[in-house]
C-alpha cells in the first residue's frame, strides 16, 4: 500500500492590531518582515510545526524570537489574539475565526507545512469521510495515526 505525505502551505496568524495586518487582505507578506515579531511556536522542539518553523525562519535569513510556546494551534491562536505574537500555521486554520487574528499569506518561498501520512484517496478512512469531502484530509492532524481523532 502506498502512503501519501500531506502538505500544505503556511500562512501567518497575526494579533489585529499587528501594522501588517492593517495592509490589504490581498497582499502577501515577506517571512523576514517578521523578525522582530515574537514567534509563538506550537509544540516542544523536537515536533513537526515547532521545527518546520524554525526552519522557514532560518531560510529566511533570521532566528525568531521565541514567544509563549503553545501545546496545539487552538492555544497558540488564543495567544495570538491575546497579541502576544504571532503564529506560522497551516492555510486550513485560517477557517478557524477567532476574534482579534488576522491571517495572511506569505511569500514565495512558501514555507510548508508536512501533515502527516494518509492512505491514498481511492481508500478513504470512514472516519475521516466528512473532512475528505471538504477536502482537507488529514490537515488538522497532529498525529500520523490515520485512525486517530482530529486534533485541533
Amino acid at each position: 500500500m502506498e502512503i501519501e505525505v500531506l502538505e500544505q502551505p503556511k500562512i501567518v496568524a497575526l494579533p489585529g492590531n499587528h501594522p501588517i495586518a492593517k495592509r490589504g487582505k490581498a497582499q502577501s507578506i515577506s517571512l523576514a518582515s517578521l523578525a522582530n515579531d515574537p514567534f509563538i511556536l506550537i509544540g516542544p522542539q523536537g515536533t513537526g510545526l515547532h521545527d518546520e518553523t524554525i526552519a522557514a525562519c532560518r531560510a529566511a535569513g533570521f532566528m525568531p524570537k521565541l514567544g509563549q510556546p503553545a501545546p496545539r494551534i487552538t492555544s497558540t491562536l488564543s495567544l495570538v489574539a491575546a497579541g502576544l505574537g504571532i503564529a506560522v500555521i497551516p492555510a486550513t486554520m485560517q477557517s478557524v475565526r477567532i476574534a482579534g487574528i488576522v491571517y495572511r499569506r506569505l511569500q514565495a518561498p512558501v514555507p510548508k507545512a508536512f501533515l502527516g501520512p494518509c492512505l491514498p484517496s481511492q481508500r478513504p478512512i470512514a472516519s475521516a469521510q466528512a473532512v475528505s469531502e471538504r477536502g482537507d484530509v488529514c490537515a488538522a492532524r497532529q498525529s500520523s495515526c490515520p485512525d486517530a481523532p482530529l486534533a485541533l
